[in-house]
């Protein structure tokens, strides 16, 4: 039926979708919906939508959903957003889904969500529990100038942590991670998608995929790395670095 209204499209076509989007609590059909309203009218149905989502993970960190149900599509929804709604919406979620929500903001169009991520790994009170904001700072700085530069100044300071070291070295040359279950089979995807990795958390059902660094972002990954070398002398970030540098230097 989504389907359907999709391809008629138009205002009646769009109340309906947006009737349906405020009645379910199935996260696969607000994301699908909030999808569609989205390409049919740009920002209109935007302020429906998150209320929808947050509804829903509000039920769900209440435990009010049926057993097994992945948020995870809300996520990717609010991720789709791209803007500071959005992102003020996931910083609220990170306690309840750390995984989720901190991929999710690293993965905001245009970097809306790095100013959060950055604010996260400059609190020293967070202590361990910013290490994977950095994973993710990481992974994005070679889109984004401004988690570079937090990286560098972060680094030059000897304020990043040891333990935090490994994750960045995982976030620059390992694995980069995604929300959902990777398209297609087991079998297709041993075949097709070289160094796939499936992960699951228990605490918020929250599931997600790795991939390597593609092959043409390793130059780039390595001029940040030789960069964040130069600006630390801290024994874990050397060793951590220089691993993950030798691994990057075998794939050209």
């Amino acid at each position: 039926m989504i389907n359907a209204l999709a391809q008629i499209g138009g205002p009646e076509a769009n109340s309906v979708m947006l009737q349906t989007l405020q009645a379910t609590t199935l996260p696969s059909e607000i994301a699908q919906l909030s999808q569609i309203l989205e390409q049919q009218a740009p920002g209109q149905y935007r302020q429906e939508a998150m209320s929808a989502i947050n509804e829903v993970l509000g039920m769900a960190g209440k435990g009010q959903l049926p057993a097994g149900w992945d948020v995870g599509p809300l996520f990717k929804a609010l991720q789709s957003y791209g803007d500071s709604a959005a992102a003020s919406v996931l910083e609220q979620l990170q306690p309840e889904w750390k995984y989720y929500a901190t991929m999710s903001l690293a993965g905001l169009q245009e970097g809306a969500g790095v100013p959060s991520l950055v604010h996260e790994v400059q609190d020293p009170a967070a202590g361990s529990k910013r290490d994977f904001a950095y994973q993710m700072l990481a992974q994005v700085a070679g889109q984004y100038p401004d988690a570079t530069t937090a990286l560098l100044d972060q680094a030059r300071a000897n304020q990043i942590p040891d333990s935090a070291w490994k994750k960045i070295a995982i976030g620059l040359a390992g694995d980069q991670y995604l929300i959902g279950m990777p398209p297609g089979d087991a079998a297709s995807n041993a075949a097709t998608m070289p160094g796939l990795k499936t992960y699951h958390i228990q605490s918020g059902n929250q599931n997600f995929y790795s991939l390597p660094v593609a092959a043409d972002a390793v130059d780039q990954r390595l001029t940040l790395i030789n960069q964040l070398l130069s600006a630390t002398s801290s024994p874990a970030a050397q060793a951590a670095l220089q691993s993950v540098k030798d691994t990057l230097a075998g794939k050209h």
